[in-house]
């Protein structure tokens, strides 16, 4: 009888759902061009969300699946393996951590742990965190990583794998000779060089597609009018047809104005008054809480519109608006958008149902999915 609860715990299964990444993103906005890479190279991200409680008998099914993983997908770059539903590890679980690193760092992978919160001190006695010794490596190889959620540890993959398409393309997309291509909250110092061979090919594969028959749109003149136009076009990325259309919209309708880290520009229930195109910085969407900085819905780049539903439906604010960048947005105020409406009925009906909303559709679409996954 001692040990029927023991067994009766190792049947049951630790791992709740698995995930690739192009089955499921972070909620970073990408622009169109980075959605496609990811699409064509999401499966190197392989998220194994956990519960219940972690002891040897459990932790063996882990390493057990992330071994079939590396058979079945062998490009398998990054092993992110969610902890938030767990509610308590066993000290006899210790090793077992060791040979899953073991596993992983074989096959030059990276093993990304997340949503630890307490945990963590559990964990970090089993020295996997300890970094890995290769006298051949010109930097250390850092094969361990740990983060706070399950979407900052996806942000953080996603990027990595960003990084080699603006590699393969030779440039970023610029804004006033300014990156806008990946959020400055989850750099990365990984290189190539640690990878197999597949994985690099896949990813230089991807990079070639989405260049190729995504090309970058041509750099536009520095004046207030082309700048709103060309942050749009990124953000709609075929949307070249309409440049005449927007550059006459951005004439003279938007506002630049400076934001502050950490200021907040709206708030739940809030009059929906303007929308905003941010060229510079990083600005997050979020449900407020009663106690705690509140979740998170939607990470925001430049090339983003947001406030625009809102605006267009004369609705209160559904979420709070922060900057957690400086930042440079374009302001269209609801006066503005008004006085357009009524002076410009075709071109604001175009306007709206052929950009605003077909944007809208694949930002929500991918921020639903996310959560409907997590959830």
């Amino acid at each position: 009888m001692t040990f029927q609860p023991v067994v009766m715990c190792s049947q049951r299964s630790i791992i709740r759902a698995s995930f690739t990444g192009s089955q499921l993103r972070s909620t970073v906005h990408r622009l169109y061009r980075q959605q496609i890479f990811l699409d064509n190279c999401g499966d190197q991200i392989h998220a194994i969300r956990l519960q219940g409680f972690i002891f040897f008998g459990t932790l063996n099914q882990l390493e057990v699946h992330i071994r079939s993983v590396f058979i079945d997908t062998p490009e398998t770059k990054f092993v992110v393996v969610d902890f938030g539903l767990i509610h308590g590890i066993d000290y006899s679980a210790l090793e077992s951590f060791q040979r899953i690193r073991r596993v992983i760092n074989q096959r030059k992978a990276h093993l990304v742990f997340c949503g630890l919160g307490m945990l963590y001190r559990d964990v970090i006695k089993s020295g996997v965190f300890d970094g890995v010794e290769d006298d051949d490596a010109v930097e250390p190889y850092v094969d361990v990583h740990n983060f706070n959620t399950l979407n900052e540890a996806l942000e953080w993959c996603e990027n990595v794998l960003l990084e080699a398409y603006y590699k393969k393309s030779n440039r970023s997309i610029m804004l006033e000779g300014k990156s806008v291509a990946i959020p400055t909250n989850y750099h990365s110092n990984v290189t190539d060089t640690h990878f197999v061979t597949p994985r690099a090919q896949q990813a230089c594969a991807a990079a070639s597609l989405v260049i190729s028959k995504h090309p970058h749109p041509k750099q536009q003149s520095h004046n207030t009018v082309a700048r709103p136009v060309s942050i749009l076009l990124q953000a709609f990325s075929e949307g070249s047809p309409f440049e005449p259309l927007l550059a006459e919209l951005c004439g003279s309708n938007f506002e630049l104005i400076e934001v502050a880290a950490g200021e907040t520009l709206y708030t739940l229930g809030d009059d929906a008054t303007e929308l905003y195109v941010i060229e510079e910085g990083e600005l997050v969407l979020m449900i407020p809480e009663k106690h705690g900085a509140g979740q998170v819905v939607e990470t925001m780049l430049p090339g983003t519109m947001v406030g625009e539903i809102e605006m267009f439906t004369d609705r209160p604010r559904m979420c709070l608006l922060k900057a957690t960048q400086d930042a440079l947005l374009w302001r269209l105020s609801r006066d503005a958008f008004e006085r357009l409406c009524k002076d410009n009925p075709a071109l604001m009906l175009t306007f709206v149902t052929k950009i605003a909303l077909a944007y809208d559709a694949v930002r929500y679409f991918n921020t639903l999915k996310h959560w409907t996954q997590v959830g």
